[in-house]
């Protein structure tokens, strides 16, 4: 978009906004429906579109991408009337009548830059919140699935007015138009230059955003105790997902030294049961999205020695499921911003050293830990840091609508989707009733000796 058709937006989602459309809880609710219906009649669409950027199955993406957004919308439409209405608190000792609540409102028009793993679901997650919010969104997809992004604004086009929701694509020229507009709050999740640039854009309004780069390392410690089978038929699973390119998705193996060869079996076992003999025959094992990418991801593959995997199709932007070793802390594949197949192992030979490992590094986005031990899984997350963390399994965490998703400190700041996302597009208002019936006369003046004895004796 130019930056005349941006601003022309902005100041139409503005003046929408400033007329109270948005208010009715009702309203909402009824929008949210409408995109539930949007959504089931262009699935086909985008089983098509997935399988055309990163080569999803249609089992993947009803899975993974349209299973979490239907999920989605049909929590907020269950709790957007208890989570508008607010909820009361507590009286305080200085004023002990009437009553105080706490009032989400809308933040004003807000702005939502997309990834481009899970491109369904990175598109129609902030929809969901901005709508029940009652925000009007500018959404900016990202420029490496275009497929989906078609399929997105046309649906949008169709459904809702662009007062509501527009739809862009994130180019150079979008997002620096973007940039120079005032918006009331803002979800990025980019590479870090980007994110960077529209944190700044937000703290130069002083407005809140939700950001999320792609600056982080997801480790998977698999310890002496875990379920090597369920642990291995999970990580195989993660890693061939949209080719392991998802932003909360195992990037690297910490296995006790006591269960390395069990679990590199199980992997090979799993890797075959799940995707056949000739994985790149399967059509469940997604492609990189670009050539860009491939390029990069199949260069990781130099950066250790392949013990599972290791073959690549350029013309089908295939790389099998890979796992290396001998691998450098520093290596490209630990600290690109790419994601891939490719699972760089570290071995350990204790709870401690897989500790210190991970925070050796920078906090990732999510945390995986496979043990039979509550106690150990338990000591584990207490000692390290995560946006967020699951236990004996990997993904599932990133689509419970109750549950935040956001990057830990240095990876990015706050959290969205679902009730997070609600409240990631609102303001709290602090709203307190005070009663016609009785005043405290210790709280006003001329000062007297009583009124003092009276306070101390509230704040002893």
């Amino acid at each position: 978009m130019t930056p005349e058709r941006i601003y022309e937006v902005t100041e139409t989602q503005r003046a929408f906004f400033q007329s109270g459309a948005t208010l009715d809880v009702d309203g909402r609710i009824a929008s949210l429906r409408t995109l539930r219906g949007a959504v089931h009649d262009y699935t086909r669409r985008f089983i098509v579109a997935a399988a055309q950027d990163a080569g999803l199955s249609e089992h993947m993406v009803l899975a993974a991408e349209i299973a979490p957004v239907i999920n989605d919308i049909d929590h907020m439409i269950k709790r957007l009337p208890a989570l508008a209405k607010g909820r009361l608190v507590r009286r305080s000792r200085l004023h002990m009548w009437g009553w105080s609540r706490s009032v989400p409102r809308p933040a004003g028009i807000a702005v939502a830059v997309t990834a481009a793993d899970m491109p369904v679901q990175r598109a129609l997650m902030p929809v969901v919140s901005a709508l029940a919010a009652g925000t009007p969104l500018l959404l900016a997809l990202s420029p490496r699935t275009p497929a989906v992004n078609g399929i997105v604004e046309r649906l949008v086009q169709q459904f809702f007015k662009p007062e509501q929701i527009t739809v862009t694509t994130a180019d150079n020229e979008t997002t620096e138009a973007i940039l120079g507009q005032r918006f009331d709050a803002c979800l990025c999740s980019a590479p870090r230059e980007t994110a960077v640039r529209f944190a700044r854009a937000a703290a130069e309004h002083l407005v809140p955003a939700v950001i999320e780069t792609a600056e982080h390392r997801n480790p998977a410690i698999v310890l002496e105790d875990a379920d090597i089978r369920l642990a291995a038929r999970r990580i195989v699973w993660a890693k061939t997902l949209a080719a392991g390119q998802t932003a909360a998705a195992p990037d690297y193996l910490v296995v006790h030294g006591a269960v390395r060869e069990r679990l590199l079996a199980a992997l090979r076992k799993e890797l075959e049961a799940q995707h056949g003999a000739i994985p790149s025959a399967s059509s469940a094992f997604g492609r990189m999205t670009d050539n860009a990418a491939y390029e990069e991801a199949a260069a990781f593959l130099t950066d250790g020695t392949p013990v599972i995997g290791g073959d690549t199709d350029p013309a089908g932007r295939f790389i099998n499921f890979t796992v290396l070793e001998n691998v450098q802390p520093d290596a490209p594949v630990m600290r690109s911003v790419t994601r891939s197949p490719v699972l760089p192992l570290f071995e350990v030979q204790s709870v401690e050293q897989a500790v210190e490992l991970v925070n050796s590094r920078p906090a990732p986005l999510a945390l995986y830990v496979f043990s039979t031990d509550v106690f150990t899984a338990r000591k584990v997350l207490d000692a390290t840091t995560s946006g967020t963390a699951a236990v004996n399994d990997v993904l599932v965490q990133t689509v419970y609508p109750a549950l935040p998703f956001g990057d830990a400190a240095g990876g990015g700041m706050g959290s969205h989707r679902g009730e997070a996302g609600f409240f990631a597009f609102s303001r709290l208002r602090s709203v307190t009733r005070g009663t016609n019936f009785i005043d405290l006369p210790f709280r006003f003046s001329p000062d007297a000796g009583w009124k003092q004895k009276i306070l101390r004796y509230i704040i002893r």
